[in-house]
């Protein structure tokens, strides 16, 4: 009955857990990838209606003494995927209550970095009117292009319109 009861609390099972602790180095090619999926048969509320799948990955970890490239002479290929809770049906319900004790909230502060540079930035719409503006300031500074022709404005054709009146 305990035995049972420990092994519904545990998220992978011991060959999985095995298979993690294996792993000799995670890196930035590692997958460790939660999937959820919704059986819109269920009630709303059921625990049972989002079900959560757990595949990894260990990335590019062969030994490159060992393994010759696949894909050319300085690429590993990725190890592909397992599903670490195959066979257990687990419902998102019961991941969230597993995984909530190692959650920490966390207090968002105004020295954060990203937050710095963002009330630095300046806004779309003045971004977009110093374009405008510059824009603008680069065609009155140009020159009238050379066609050959002499240039028609708005006041050489009201000047030319009263000497035929």
């Amino acid at each position: 009955q305990q035995q049972g009861q420990q092994q519904q609390q545990q998220l992978l099972s011991p060959e999985m857990q095995d298979l993690l602790d294996d792993t000799p180095e995670f890196d930035y090619l590692t997958h460790i990838v939660f999937r959820m999926y919704e059986n819109k048969h269920v009630p709303v509320h059921a625990p049972e209606r989002f079900r959560v799948e757990i595949s990894f990955s260990p990335g590019a970890a062969y030994n490159p003494l060992e393994v010759s490239p696949q894909l050319g002479p300085h690429v590993l290929d990725t190890v592909p995927r397992v599903q670490l809770n195959e066979g257990i049906a687990e419902t998102f319900a019961h991941v969230e209550s597993l995984l909530t004790p190692y959650a920490t909230p966390r207090k968002v502060s105004p020295s954060i970095y990203a937050l710095q540079v963002a009330l630095r930035a300046p806004s779309f719409r003045e971004t977009k009117e110093a374009e405008a503006a510059a824009a603008a300031a680069a065609a009155a500074s140009r020159p009238p292009p050379a066609t050959g022709k002499p240039r028609v404005t708005l006041t050489s054709l009201l000047a030319q319109t009263q000497e035929d009146v």
